[in-house]
């Protein structure tokens, strides 16, 4: 049964000898020799929120939600924890600065531990619509022997002022938007590296820039392009093209291919073109790309190129035996259409002059 002061307990006369040991206090701080023994602590000696210091792991573990094992979490005071689980930080107002170091202790999940911060994820996770927000600068410093982690957010991430980014971020994947609503430009390094992907899709007000992987017909692997919003036109943004050509978007079928001539057969649709009849005759231009089976990109101005077998200063003509193809001599044919579609530039570049097509009698 519990015995009653009403005085503090001192040692007798002022001596220098313990008057309790820690491992015999409830919820107190202590220190033992390992994770054997923290595991050990008489249940009765626990209690939510109390400390302990395990010598061979050199770590703080505090009891958070509850007493027991498994909920041992690993604090360290000054501010800066080493965490298996979720750091979740609330509503801030103010002008504070929030400041995160990350150490040489300092480790996420699955982490061995060294320079930087290792194997762990930094998710930024904003309120409903309202993102993460940082009004001020962001400084993401990398440490030496950084790997594996990455840095993501689940909702948009606003930055007020400068971004800046001194060592590398990993795999960093934003599934809102990044947006700069500070500097006029962004400052970054030497070289900006894009992964090769497919041709990704986009909506009502969004574009996309990235590497293609090669797989989409007619475009280049390893080379950047454009996409328009809506699933819009792919352009090239090779210095030398960019700017050479006007390509649309159309429908059509898994007949039509890349170099194919084709005509509008229906609304925002395209199929191959052929001078043999006056309703496939009346070209709009060439297949540059197709991004899936049942889309298609036309140059419908400027200059095509990936051809191949042309004859510079030739002059090309709508094909009246082959759908989609082309001839370097006109038909003769009587009752078929004569169209020229364009001039050689080289043996692979073709300058699109589509003129009406005339009837051969």
């Amino acid at each position: 049964m519990p015995i009653e002061l009403i005085a503090k307990i001192v040692p007798k006369n002022d001596s220098d000898f313990s008057m309790v040991e820690d491992i015999h206090l409830e919820g107190g701080f202590q220190t033992v020799a390992d994770l054997t023994a923290r595991n050990a602590i008489p249940v009765l000696r626990r209690k939510e929120g109390m400390h302990v210091y395990v010598i061979s792991e050199n770590d703080i573990y505090k009891l958070v939600g509850g007493i027991d094992n498994t909920d041992w979490v690993l604090f360290a005071p000054g501010g800066t924890e080493t965490l298996d689980e979720t750091l979740a930080l609330g509503n801030f107002t103010g002008g504070e600065d929030i400041e995160v170091t990350i150490g040489d202790s300092v480790r996420g999940e699955n982490a061995a531990g060294g320079s930087g911060l290792d194997g762990g994820d930094l998710t930024l996770t904003g309120g409903a619509g309202d993102g993460v927000g940082l009004g001020g600068d962001v400084v993401l410093t990398g440490g030496t022997g950084a790997t594996a982690g990455t840095v993501r957010t689940t909702d948009d991430f606003l930055v007020g002022d400068d971004l800046t980014v001194t060592g590398d971020i990993l795999s960093p994947t934003v599934s809102g938007d990044l947006t700069m609503v500070g500097n006029d430009s962004i400052t970054g390094p030497s070289d900006v590296t894009f992964e090769l992907s497919g041709v990704p899709s986009t909506g009502p007000t969004e574009s996309a820039v990235w590497a293609s992987d090669g797989a989409a017909v007619g475009l280049n692997a390893g080379e950047l392009y454009v996409r328009a919003p809506n699933d819009g036109p792919i352009y090239s943004l090779q210095a030398t093209t960019s700017v050479e050509k006007v390509v649309l978007s159309f429908t059509c079928t898994a007949t039509e291919q890349v170099g194919d001539v084709v005509y509008l057969s229906a609304d925002d649709t395209v199929a191959q073109a052929q001078s043999n009849a006056i309703g496939t005759t009346f070209a709009v231009g060439l297949i540059i790309s197709k991004p899936s089976v049942t889309s298609c990109d036309v140059v419908v101005a400027g200059k095509v190129e990936g051809l191949a077998g042309l004859t510079a200063g030739t002059r090309y003509y709508l094909s009246n035996t082959v759908a989609g193809g082309l001839l370097a001599t006109p038909p003769i044919t009587s009752g078929h259409f004569v169209i020229k579609v364009g001039i050689a530039i080289n043996t692979t570049d073709l300058l699109l002059q589509i003129d009406p097509p005339v009837l051969l009698t």
